[in-house]
This record gives structure tokens, sequence and C-alpha cells, in this order.
């Protein structure tokens, strides 16, 4: 089920599941709870950007 997390090769990933919501980028424009998602997905890029 998890196949394209289990075989990314990189070292910090995370998997957001919800079973309620859309999946994909849709969890992002679409869910009731999308501000969070996006927080969540700017966290992430904030904490591995280089510069």
């Amino acid at each position: 089920m998890y196949v394209l997390y289990e075989n990314s090769g990189a070292e910090d990933k995370r998997l957001v599941v919800d079973d309620d919501e859309p999946h994909g980028t849709n969890m992002l424009r679409r869910s009731p709870r999308r501000d969070r998602y996006r927080a969540m997905v700017t966290e992430f890029i904030e904490e591995h950007a280089r510069g």
C-alpha cells in the first residue's frame, strides 16, 4: 500500500494518511483540513531547505 514511501531513499520522510480525506494534492486543495496540511508541507520544506 505504501510502496512509494517505503522505497523512497530519503532519510527523513513523512507520510500523512487520513482515510476520511482526499488523497494526493487534493489534500492541499479540497480538504476541509487543507490549511493544516499546507502548514505541514511548508514546515517540512523549511526544515530541509538549503541556503
